[in-house]
């Protein structure tokens, strides 16, 4: 199912009537037909290993387990999801001069100003968060499991 956020960027690529903006709008588009069965199966992955759907219990319980191949298989997913559900290299191309391998950079050729600035600054924030969730879920190490000054200087300094 294909976010309301990414509806309304499709809409802007198509706004402008640009033939590079629809490009860009039906590839972002269909991107998610491939990254959301994969968030599913790593959700699913993170869930057995487990026991619980919480994220914040999910990264508790993995910070005190033995990884196994799955974790890593699991890992390099989500890597891959988080490059084709942010626009990053090798899925997406934005320093191209040629439009046609563009694919979110496509939609928003035509903005400029304040818009291009919240749009930009909303795709460092979806990346901000993808990125958090990988650190919290695959690598969590170093989770402070208490309040008390040596477990919180120990979490910071892992």
């Amino acid at each position: 199912m294909i976010s309301v956020i990414k509806v309304i960027t499709m809409l802007i690529g198509l706004d402008a009537a640009s033939t590079f903006g629809g490009m860009g709008s039906s590839r972002e588009g269909f991107i998610p037909l491939f990254v959301e069965p994969v968030m599913l199966l790593v959700l699913s992955v993170l869930h057995f290993e487990s026991n619980t759907l919480n994220l914040f219990r999910m990264s508790y319980e993995l910070s005190n387990k033995n990884f196994s191949i799955s974790h890593f298989l699991a890992l390099a997913a989500f890597s891959f999801l988080i490059l084709a559900e942010n626009a990053r290299m090798p899925v997406d191309n934005p320093e191209t001069h040629l439009e046609l391998t563009m694919i979110h950079e496509a939609m928003i050729l035509d903005v400029s100003g304040k818009n291009l600035a919240f749009i930009e600054l909303a795709s460092s924030i979806k990346f901000t968060v993808f990125a958090t969730l990988l650190a919290n879920l695959f690598i969590p190490f170093g989770i402070a499991n208490s309040i008390t000054i040596s477990s919180i200087v120990l979490s910071l300094v892992l």
